[in-house]
């Protein structure tokens, strides 16, 4: 996987606008085509963040994903080009991030420091916490792992979503999985026909549970939400 997200393959304007809203600091900008860390551009671990994780394993394909981003690390702009997130890995908050006994003035790469070094980022405090990022990552990685037609089925948007939802369903033979995202800032209400397959209350994956009458959806999603909810059939 590159070290930057590589956005040249957007439209002119898609690819203008993302620029602009994640990458408003030339620094974080890239080879003119991409951006550097994710938790760097989404504004720490937060909401966003984490719905950018959901996200990203409820697509079709297959998740890559930076070493670190998994735990929210930054990256150091004072270094040039790709240097800038090739930062030595935060385990601890102990010397050296856990990274090496060496002294510091021998790594070959310097440590991310502020709020995003491993004083205040690192995977040992992360795997402690269950509502961690590193743990929903890992969650949503198990998810994955136990669903694989995510990965190999057909991914059906769900219709009548509002703009600012992204609902997709996949159907399995035994199952139909449901996977709801709000990127807006704002809640989002959702009036969703999932079928008469999805009746009742589904088994929930992720996120809050979802319940249809005879398979119509009425509910309000909060900002930046996610739900993961299947239905056996």
């Amino acid at each position: 996987m590159p070290d930057e997200a590589n956005l040249e393959r957007l439209d002119p304007d898609a690819f203008r606008d993302t620029m602009d809203a994640l990458g408003a600091d030339d620094a974080m900008r890239i080879f003119g085509r991409g951006l550097r860390r994710l938790a760097a551009m989404l504004g720490g671990d937060g909401p966003r963040l984490r719905l950018a994780f959901s996200l990203l394993f409820a697509m079709p394909g297959a998740p890559l994903i930076c070493y670190g981003d998994e735990i929210g690390m930054g990256e150091d702009l004072s270094q040039k080009g790709r240097n800038a997130v090739r930062s030595p890995m935060q385990w601890t908050k102990g010397r050296n991030g856990g990274f090496s006994t060496a002294p510091k003035a021998q790594l070959t790469q310097a440590l991310v420091t502020g709020d995003f070094g491993p004083g205040a980022v690192n995977a040992e405090a992360q795997w402690a916490d269950d509502g961690s990022l590193l743990n929903l990552v890992a969650r949503l990685a198990a998810i994955r792992l136990a669903h694989p037609g995510i990965g190999r089925r057909e991914c059906r948007p769900i219709g009548d979503a509002p703009d600012s939802v992204i609902a997709l369903r996949y159907a399995a033979a035994d199952h139909d999985l449901v996977v709801i995202h709000n990127l807006s800032a704002k809640p989002a209400p959702l009036d969703l026909d999932l079928g008469a397959s999805c009746r009742g209350e589904g088994s929930v994956l992720l996120g809050d549970p979802l319940s249809t009458d005879d398979g119509h959806l009425k509910a309000t999603l909060p900002a930046y939400d996610f739900r993961w909810s299947k239905w056996p059939r």
